[in-house]
C-alpha cells in the first residue's frame, strides 16, 4: 500500500523575479504568514529557490490552509525518495498504479524537471520512469493529450513525484505593501479589496451594515494579519485614523457614495477603484474564487 504523500510543494510565482533583498524579505514575511496558517498543525519548512516544501502528516489538511495565502501560486502533495534513479522509477510506479490508479486504457506522460548535479539526465529519467509506469499499469505513453500528467522533479538530494496542481492565490504576501482602507458595502468591494490584497496590501474595513456579512470572506483571505474594522459611521475620522495609521490609500468598488467621497477627498487620500469597467459577470466569477472553501 503507497504511504499518504510526504510534503507539500509550494510555488511562489513573481517572488522569485524580485532582486535579493526584496527577495529575501518577502520570503520571510509569507513563511510567518504560512506558520500563522499552520498554527494548529505540526510542521516543518525546507525553503529553496522558487520553491517551499512544506512536511507535515497531513496535507490536505495542510494544502487547504494554505490555499488563501497570498503569495502561493499553486501547491502539490508531493511523494519523496532519495534522488537515485532505482529510487525514482520504482516510486513513480508506485504512485502511477496505488494513487493515480492509471490502467491500461489510461495515457500518461512524466514532465520530470532536474535541478543541480546527477548522474543522469532530464531525458533519462522520462525515460526509465516511464518505462517504469508502462510495465506496472499497462498504460500508453502520450506526450501530446494524456490523461494523466506525472511530474518528477530531481534535486540533489530528493525527488518529489506529484500529479495534481493546485491553484492558490497567486500575488505578494499580505503585509508587504502597507495598509490600506477598504469600504465594504457590496460583493464588487469585497472584489476590489480582494485584487489589492493580491499585491500584498493589508486591509483596515469600514464595514457598511448591510454589508456585514460579507466581511468573512476578506478574512479568509487576510491570512497572517489581524483585520482591523471599523463601522461606517466612523468614516468621519477617516483622515485622524489615516494619519495614525499611515494610511494612504482606500479601496472602493466602482460606485461610492456622495458622503464617502468627500471624507476620503478631504482626508487627501488615494482612491484605488480596481474594478471600474467590470461587469456583473466579472464581479461574480471573482467571487467564484473568492468562495473557495476556507
Amino acid at each position: 500500500m503507497l504511504r499518504q504523500p510526504d510534503c507539500l510543494l509550494v510555488r511562489v510565482g513573481e517572488l522569485s523575479l524580485k532582486s535579493p533583498p526584496v527577495q529575501h524579505r518577502m520570503f520571510s514575511m509569507l513563511l510567518d504568514n504560512m506558520r500563522v496558517a499552520l498554527k494548529d498543525m505540526e510542521f516543518r519548512f525546507e525553503v529553496m529557490p522558487n520553491r517551499i516544501f512544506v512536511f507535515t502528516k497531513n496535507v490536505r489538511k495542510a494544502a487547504k490552509k494554505l490555499q488563501k495565502v497570498f503569495g502561493i501560486v499553486s501547491i502539490s502533495p508531493a511523494w519523496v525518495c532519495h534522488s537515485h534513479l532505482d529510487e525514482i522509477k520504482m516510486l513513480a510506479a508506485d504512485v502511477a498504479e496505488k494513487a493515480l490508479k492509471l490502467r491500461p486504457s489510461k495515457s500518461f506522460a512524466i514532465r520530470p524537471h532536474r535541478v543541480g548535479v546527477h548522474p543522469f539526465t532530464t531525458r533519462t529519467i522520462a525515460e526509465e520512469a516511464g518505462a517504469a509506469v508502462k510495465r506496472v499499469t499497462g498504460a500508453k505513453v502520450d506526450l501530446s493529450e494524456p490523461d494523466v500528467e506525472i511530474f518528477i522533479e530531481s534535486r540533489s538530494r530528493k525527488t518529489y513525484i506529484y500529479s495534481e496542481k493546485i491553484p492558490c492565490g497567486g500575488g505578494l504576501p499580505l503585509g508587504v505593501s502597507g495598509k490600506a482602507f477598504a469600504i465594504l458595502d457590496g460583493k464588487e468591494a469585497v472584489v476590489a479589496a480582494w485584487l489589492i490584497m493580491k499585491r500584498g496590501v493589508e486591509m483596515v474595513v469600514f464595514v457598511k451594515p448591510q454589508a456585514a456579512s460579507l466581511l468573512t470572506k476578506l478574512k479568509h483571505w487576510h491570512v497572517g494579519r489581524k483585520m482591523q474594522t471599523y463601522a461606517m459611521d466612523d468614516i468621519d475620522n477617516l483622515a485622524e485614523i489615516a494619519q495614525k495609521m499611515k494610511i494612504q490609500a482606500v479601496v472602493s468598488a466602482a460606485k461610492i457614495g456622495k458622503r464617502t467621497a468627500t471624507k476620503i477627498s478631504e482626508a487627501k487620500l488615494l482612491l484605488l477603484q480596481p474594478t471600474t469597467g467590470w461587469s456583473d459577470k466579472d464581479v461574480q466569477a471573482a467571487m467564484a474564487k473568492i468562495d473557495l472553501d476556507p
